[in-house]
This record gives C-alpha cells, structure tokens and sequence, in this order.
C-alpha cells in the first residue's frame, strides 16, 4: 500500500498500551512485522533517565541522543522528530512509536491524535498470573491492585484513535486479531503477516529494530500464540460483585466496538476510586482455584547467557509448539 502519509504527523504514531502479561509485547512483535512499521520496546524517549531499552537503541544509534529526555512541549513531539530523523536517513516509516507495560494512569491527554493499540485481560484471571503476583506483591489485599488496573483499562475508553485486543481473542481468534489491526492501520497485511511471530528477531542488521532485542527477555512474545496459562474459580466475595460489572461493560464492549462517552467513563472511573475505602480482600480468599503457569526459567537462564539469537528463538517454539 502506497504510504499517502508525512512522516511525523500525529497520524503516523503508534503507542501500543497494556498491563504486563496483556500480551502487549506480542503485539509489538506482530506490527513490527510490516517493514514499514516501527514501535520500540519500552524506549521512552520523554524518560527522565534512559530506559534500558533506550540504552540499548543509543548505543546503535548515537545519533538519536538529541531526542531522548527533552522537554519538546508535548509528549508526542520527540517520537515526531526521532520519525523525521529516521527518513531523512532514509528509514522512511509508515508508523513509528513504542509500547508502554504499565497500569499508570493519566496517560490519555498526551497521547493526543495518535494510534493506540490497547492489550486487555479479564480481571480476576490477570490478578492471578503468577509473574503479576510476584511483581505487585499484593496477596494481602487485592483490592487497590484490581482498582488500579480496572482504571487504567477505562481510561483507554478517553483516547481519540484506540484499538482494544482481549487476550482471550488474540489467542483465540487470532487471524481476526491481525486482520483488525491491519485494517485499523489502514495498510495492507504484511507477507507473512499471519505467521508474523516468524519474523522476530530476524530484522537487518541496518534496521532499528534489531538494536532492541527485547524477545530474549519475551519467550513467549516470540512465538505463535497458543493456550491461555491461567485459570480461575471465583469465590463469592461482595467486592466481586461491585467491580466485575464496571469491568465487564468495557471488556465486553470493546469486544463489540461500543463507544461510550467521556462523561460515563467518568463516572465509572469515580465509582472504582472509591472502592478501596469499603472493601479489603486478602488474595486467597478472592479465589476458589486457580492455576498460573511460569515459563521453563532454563529458557530464561539461556536467554540471559548469550544465546544465539536463532538458537534461542528456536528454542523458544520449541518449547510453546502449538497444540502442547
């Protein structure tokens, strides 16, 4: 498709948002996949201190340094200017942007006209991902955490340009899921593009891409997607009851393209912030069952060790072959 666009206008960015274990990381691999796409991992070009990944791209790219850590006005300005430095050096981009794993709110306002690729997962199974509890550390109660991440889901209801991926679809229904994000990105489907797993980490050594090798830290980002790893059993608990309905309205709806106005999501948002004060509930009485799975950590160690990256990657769809 014929790129009708000027490289650093606000309708050539892209941010893919979403909560750790959203899949997020997935989807920046998926896009990442057309040649005429480019969104960073976790770069944060407007950081106050370089990111590990922004480290990472520097080292590249010294060039760049000029764009990192500058206060441009805006938020999206660096992301427009790092753009146009790319064409002029002739790595000409359809979009370019970064993906953010975070529950931090009061983003909406800075993401302005740009695209947005939000990744979700149902409430109570996300609280009970392993790697979530590990790095929340919220066993003693599960409320604040559950708000937090409820209201961040919300707000992505406030954004101008906005795409939402369940989890459940992306590993479901995943050609749709590619099929949506193509259209939704106005540009054709990549060759490959429905096995765009097969092509992480395999980028030209000339291209920024392969400067952040984010996928030795992202096993499972890297390869095709396959059976959910957790499972929940709910038990009767009133704060269940008053948050899964606001949730649900939204992850149902976006499942079904619904709109809803500013004001409503507002009040949703009210509603969740004043849970905390009528509600505490300890992790293990939240659950009847559950079940988490953790990736093989000998892929984690070999990934950390130097690898290769083809023999790493091929270890990784080793381990995750479909159907397993």
């Amino acid at each position: 498709m014929a790129n009708t666009r000027q490289s650093g206008e606000a309708d050539t960015l892209l941010f893919i948002l979403g909560a750790p274990k959203t899949a997020s990381t997935s989807l920046c691999g998926l896009v990442n996949c057309h040649p005429g796409v480019f969104v960073m991992c976790e770069v944060d070009l407007n950081g106050k201190r370089l990111s590990r990944w922004g480290q990472k791209l520097l080292r590249a790219h010294p060039d760049l340094r000029p764009y990192f850590s500058q206060d441009f006005g805006e938020y999206l300005e660096a992301y427009r200017r790092v753009q146009s430095h790319l064409a002029r050096t002739g790595y000409v981009t359809h979009f370019f942007g970064d993906k953010f794993a975070s529950i931090d709110c009061n983003y909406h306002a800075d993401l302005g006209k740009a695209r947005i690729i939000f990744s979700v997962r149902y409430l109570p199974e996300w609280l009970a991902k392993d790697s979530v509890r590990a790095e929340y550390s919220f066993d003693h109660d599960i409320v604040p955490l559950a708000v937090q991440y409820t209201r961040h889901f919300l707000e992505s209801f406030l954004l101008e340009r906005v795409l939402h991926v369940r989890l459940e679809d992306f590993l479901g229904s995943n050609e749709q899921i590619v099929a949506d994000i193509w259209k939704f990105l106005d540009l054709e489907k990549p060759a490959g593009g429905d096995t765009w797993w097969q092509s992480i980490g395999k980028y030209p050594a000339s291209d920024p891409k392969a400067a952040l090798n984010w996928w030795r830290g992202h096993a499972s980002s890297a390869v095709a997607p396959r059976c959910n790893d957790t499972r929940v059993e709910l038990a009767e608990q009133p704060f269940w009851n008053e948050i899964l309905p606001v949730f649900g309205k939204y992850y149902v709806g976006c499942r079904m393209g619904k709109r809803f106005t500013a004001p409503e999501v507002l009040r949703d948002i009210d509603l969740l912030d004043r849970l905390p004060k009528s509600f505490s509930l300890p992790f293990q009485a939240a659950y009847r069952n559950f079940y988490s799975q953790s990736l093989n950590p000998e892929l984690k160690k070999s990934a950390h060790a130097g690898q290769s990256r083809t023999g790493w990657l091929n270890a990784a769809r080793n381990l995750f072959r479909p159907g397993d």
